[in-house]
């Protein structure tokens, strides 16, 4: 890492190169920027996390770090609306993406339309909570992830048959986790859905079959993800009115294992409270995700391989090689 001192011109993922007359940040300041033109909104304490799984040198004073960069123009903070009125949370102006960004006129401003709205900006921050634990578990495991291994809001287009018209799906984030298994390096891409209980289990099992058919439409996904199709992991909110989240994701879960499922669709759920627990940093990983695994047909036919999220390797292998159980095979 270089001194805190040097100047660097900003970029980011996404953005085209930038040009010599582009304003110069100091390291902190650019990784801020760059994380808060990805991320759209996070609170001061993601942004200390995320510098500190980017390697980035801690700073006492983090908020006046923040203040500079809103005096500056290029960051503003975004107070919570009703019911949140003590929480905050920053973003970067359109000066701040214009700067990190030298004028990419293909980055997607539409979450900068009302700064000012007072809808608080729950599905960002809780994306970036669960990339961030995501960031925890890699470094436990000796994996790699860091916090531009994750998007918000990516949009894919896919058909119900051959013939039908293309339909629009938006998943709530997508993450590549990046797996180390005896020397072994494998990217595995995730495609999470965020609950808050504001739908019906019924609309999240609607939503599971939509990636069905997202799935079959390979040309909608191929180029994003070249090695196949990602994981589906969905993380379901404890709180939510009618059913619990542990019944939610029982209830999707027994839909997913009696529904015939394409060969390599894999779906994960998993609890809000179980995904964000500590205690499952020292058990074994493979229950935090529930009862994964590739399944496909249905019946007596079905063909189930008990494949947990990381695992690289045949279940029996896997679990002689980490004596017993470790990563839930």
């Amino acid at each position: 890492m270089r001194a805190a001192s040097t100047k660097t011109k900003p970029e980011t993922r996404g953005c085209s190169p930038g040009n010599s007359s582009a304003i110069a940040f100091s390291d902190k300041q650019t990784a801020t920027m760059q994380l808060l033109v990805q991320h759209r909104y996070a609170t001061a304490r993601s942004l200390q996390d995320m510098h500190y799984h980017l390697g980035v040198p801690p700073m006492r004073k983090f908020n006046d770090h923040l203040t500079n960069l809103k005096n500056g123009g290029y960051i503003n903070k975004r107070i919570g609306g009703i019911g949140q009125e003590n929480m905050t949370c920053w973003h970067a102006t359109e000066l701040g993406v214009q700067t990190v960004c030298h004028g990419d006129q293909k980055l997607d401003r539409g979450w900068l339309h009302n700064p000012l709205s007072k809808i608080w900006p729950y599905h960002s921050l809780l994306a970036n909570q669960v990339g961030l634990r995501f960031c925890e578990i890699s470094s436990i495991l000796g994996d790699q992830c860091d916090p531009f291994a994750w998007e918000h809001e990516i949009a894919f287009k896919y058909r119900k048959s051959k013939r039908a018209e293309p339909q629009l799906l938006i998943s709530d984030m997508i993450l590549h986790y990046t797996a180390i298994r005896n020397g072994q390096t494998t990217l595995v891409p995730l495609i999470i859905e965020l609950d808050r209980g504001t739908q019906g289990v019924n609309k999240l099992i609607e939503k599971i079959q939509k990636y069905k058919y997202l799935h079959s439409t390979p040309d909608a996904w191929i180029d994003r993800f070249p090695a196949g199709f990602p994981r589906l992991l969905i993380i379901a909110e404890d709180g939510r009115k009618g059913s619990g989240g542990r019944d939610c994701a029982k209830a999707i879960w027994e839909t997913y294992q009696t529904t015939e499922m394409p060969q390599g669709f894999n779906v994960g759920i998993v609890t809000k409270k179980v995904f964000f627990n500590p205690a499952y940093e020292q058990g074994p990983l493979g229950s935090m995700w529930g009862p994964l695994g590739i399944r496909y047909g249905s019946g007596s036919k079905a063909i189930s391989e008990g494949v947990s999220l990381f695992s690289l390797a045949p279940p029996k292998r896997r679990a002689r090689e980490n004596g017993g159980n470790r990563l839930g095979n």
